[in-house]
């Protein structure tokens, strides 16, 4: 299963719309696994071990105008310990199968930040891989 957020409703884009667990960028020359460690931590409140499963470039137009063209580190980890979200960054949280939310978005895209939708409709196998691996290790 994936952990979902809800992006906060009064954020500057993509509020109130479901998107994967955590989004962040690195700062000047933090190591990108470093930097999706402390956002997971500042968004979610959890401290985890990640490690990358896959990278993937996407390009999608956002609310307010906005164009997103992005080369994405995928993470993987499991949490250890109870999540404590950034009321700030994230409205709600839930988990779902691929298979769940794979039909979940067909049905109601406009529920899914386009970032995610992309994710499910052009990345599920590397994906679908990714936690396949994390629960065999």
């Amino acid at each position: 299963r994936l952990l979902l957020q809800r992006r906060a409703f009064d954020k500057y884009h993509s509020g109130g719309l479901w998107a994967n667990s955590c989004c962040g960028h690195p700062r000047p020359d933090e190591p990108i696994v470093e930097a999706a460690v402390r956002r997971t931590r500042e968004e979610l409140g959890l401290v985890t071990d990640l490690h990358e499963g896959f990278r993937f470039r996407y390009r999608a137009d956002l609310d307010n105008g906005l164009i997103e063209n992005e080369l994405v580190h995928m993470m993987f980890g499991r949490p250890a310990g109870a999540l404590a979200p950034d009321p700030a960054e994230v409205s709600s949280l839930r988990w779902m199968s691929l298979d769940g939310l794979a039909r979940d978005i067909a049905s109601t895209p406009s529920a899914y930040a386009p970032w995610l939708r992309l994710y499910v409709e052009h990345g599920l196998d590397d994906l679908s891989g990714a936690l396949t691996a994390l629960d065999a290790a």
